[in-house]
């Protein structure tokens, strides 16, 4: 057993501060959803209001009181009400290297409305992780322009769907979660499995194609952009499918589902939150 250490506490403050910033864990990738007043839907020639997402208690939240106050005043997160957790939650401002945006179905217009100001192209071209729901994935190739067009620096593109089950309506419509959430790649060992009912205009239930081959589909929109899809890219294990392009890094395209923290584990939740097909 290691020796306890028992003279941190006789240490000079600035020291224990500078032990409390080094135990501080590193940001973990979130997901933004942004809100019609982020967006500035009016199209003004202002800044875009501050982008923040939820994110996890830090550990030494729960060490001491002199860490806990520390977190609170100096470590960068800041902290709001919650009704639904009965508690000051942690946020931090969004990470575009580092952050997932999901364009849901009501912004999903933004990508091409003319409400752009050099404002909202400096914001998108800074994006490198983005989500749409499936419901909107697969609405025209005007999408997957619009896409290429405004968020140039995209590493991954993700199609979400309400959960991993089998025989998922592509053109179902959901509410994400509300609380802190994330977002979880289907296996693609699953995506080759699970089959999905696939038809934009009849929602003939009949046709049904798996995952992976919805995923080709998609991928083949983008590449009208000339770019050259290939199989599954060999340096995510299979994770994803890769659009090969002239530039150094690729984009990787995901089947994705939400998950949201409940009684100790993450778990799928928008099966239960899809809205009537109109």
């Amino acid at each position: 057993m290691a020796p306890a250490f028992t003279v941190f506490n006789g240490l000079p403050l600035e020291l224990r501060q500078l032990i409390w910033h080094a135990a501080l864990p590193d940001d973990e990738p979130e997901v933004l959803v942004p809100r019609a007043a982020h967006l500035d839907l009016r199209g003004r020639d202002t800044p875009l209001e501050p982008m923040t997402v939820d994110t996890a208690f830090p550990t030494l939240m729960h060490t001491c009181r002199e860490s806990r106050d520390y977190v609170r005043h100096h470590s960068g997160l800041r902290f709001r009400a919650s009704p639904k957790g009965h508690c000051d939650v942690p946020f931090r401002l969004f990470r575009p290297d580092l952050d997932t945006v999901f364009w849901d179905e009501d912004q999903h217009h933004c990508l091409w409305a003319p409400f752009y100001t050099a404002g909202h192209d400096r914001w998108l071209s800074q994006l490198r992780h983005l989500a749409v729901p499936s419901a909107t994935a697969f609405i025209g190739q005007h999408t997957t322009d619009c896409i290429m067009q405004h968020c140039p620096q995209l590493r991954s593109l993700s199609v979400v769907f309400p959960d991993s089950a089998d025989y998922n309506w592509v053109q179902t419509r959901f509410a994400e979660p509300e609380r802190r959430r994330k977002l979880r790649r289907i296996p693609p060992t699953h995506a080759q499995r699970i089959k999905v009912v696939f038809d934009a205009w009849h929602y003939d239930p009949e046709h049904r194609i798996t995952l992976h081959d919805l995923l080709m589909l998609f991928c083949d929109e983008l590449n009208q952009h000339g770019e050259n899809i290939g199989g599954p890219h060999e340096d995510c294990a299979g994770q994803a499918w890769t659009i090969q392009s002239e530039s150094e890094s690729n984009l990787h395209c995901f089947a994705q589902t939400f998950v949201e923290w409940r009684r100790g584990e993450w778990v799928e939740v928008c099966a239960n939150r899809r809205l009537p097909r109109t």
